[in-house]
């Protein structure tokens, strides 16, 4: 299966990203053929990053949002922060803003975690922001404040 090749870290705090154009696209176990669901695993220094995003529109959750599942990501490695940018806007939470706002009736463009920590979506006003080109960007950080970066182009719907 074909990677993202990586950039060496020769310091715990220079930013690990992914470079190239081996993104590698597989779907989940299970899964049905015509699903709308991408799931993408990424090798950075040897370590394996699998995100599922999910803009089924069918699904009520994805209501003037979008979800994703991480699926798989390296040993000592948690979610830092979530960020949504494009030409229009960008957004930018931690994993501590973006479980307060699972609260929020605030329907400024933001991300959102709930179900457990285990759902993450990001959610916008769609008569304003559907079809805007942009990039999803998660950053993982180990406890030596190493950081993993998975980026992945999305159309919002």
């Amino acid at each position: 299966m074909p990677v993202a090749a990586a950039v060496k870290n020769p310091s715990p705090t220079v930013e690990q990203k992914m470079v190239g154009t081996g993104e590698a696209w597989i779907a989940p176990k299970n899964t049905p053929k015509n699903t709308k669901e991408q799931y993408s695993v990424y090798a950075i220094n040897n370590k394996m990053i699998g995100v599922t995003v999910d803009q089924d529109a069918t699904n009520p959750m994805n209501k003037d949002s979008f979800t994703f599942y991480l699926d798989k990501f390296p040993k000592g490695y948690t979610l830092e922060k979530m960020e949504w940018k494009s030409n229009e806007k960008t957004i930018l939470n931690t994993v501590e803003q973006a479980v307060k706002n699972d609260f929020s009736e605030s329907n400024e463009p933001k991300f959102t975690i709930g179900g457990s920590l285990q759902i993450h979506s990001f959610h916008y006003d769609a008569q304003k922001m559907k079809g805007q080109k942009g990039v999803l960007t998660l950053t993982f950080k180990n406890e030596a404040n190493q950081k993993l970066v998975w980026k992945k182009d999305i159309v919002l719907k």
